[in-house]
């Protein structure tokens, strides 16, 4: 409920963090950013690229939600966003938590999904921001030593960061 209120909560230009993170570097530069929002894409790539493990449960909940995710070119990670203090801005989140809200009577208890449908419904708002702020390292350990932020993800006590594979790698 916070995370999709956060903007309406908040005055002044907002950086919003998962508490999931952990912060490497400055993040000073942040306020260079010239766009009204913006946040990483989501497992670091477009939606063309996602493996079906990812995107076969991401279409379930999208299709609840009305929309198909696979004619979309982005879905954008929740965990680091950025947002100016703008009418465009509180557009968005308002929508956002109006969808999230009707997700989760549908039985969709996550929010991106209701953030993408909310991207789509405000023309597509959301701008990228480079990986190094939203750092899905999960995805790309490799991308660890250049992370301002890194993210961990933990989806339901279930996270990557602690399988073999991840840790044989690091």
């Amino acid at each position: 409920w916070i995370k999709t209120q956060v903007r309406q909560l908040v005055r002044g230009d907002l950086l919003f963090i998962d508490c999931d993170t952990i912060i490497t570097q400055s993040l000073a530069d942040i306020d260079n950013c010239t766009h009204d929002v913006a946040m990483v894409p989501d497992e670091h790539m477009s939606i063309k690229e996602y493996p079906n493990g990812v995107l076969l449960p991401l279409i379930e909940y999208t299709q609840k939600l009305g929309y198909d995710v696979t004619k979309e070119d982005w879905y954008y990670n929740s965990g680091v966003m950025y947002a100016k203090d703008k009418s465009p801005s509180h557009e968005l989140w308002n929508s956002w938590h109006n969808i999230w809200l009707e997700g989760e009577a549908l039985g969709v208890g996550i929010d991106q999904p209701s953030l993408g449908k909310a991207n789509i419904q405000c023309n597509y708002i959301i701008s990228t921001l480079p990986n190094v702020w939203n750092t899905l390292i999960y995805m790309n350990p490799i991308f660890a030593h250049q992370g301002k932020i890194l993210h961990f993800w933990n989806f339901r006590n279930k996270s990557f960061i602690f399988s073999k594979p991840f840790l044989v790698y690091m």
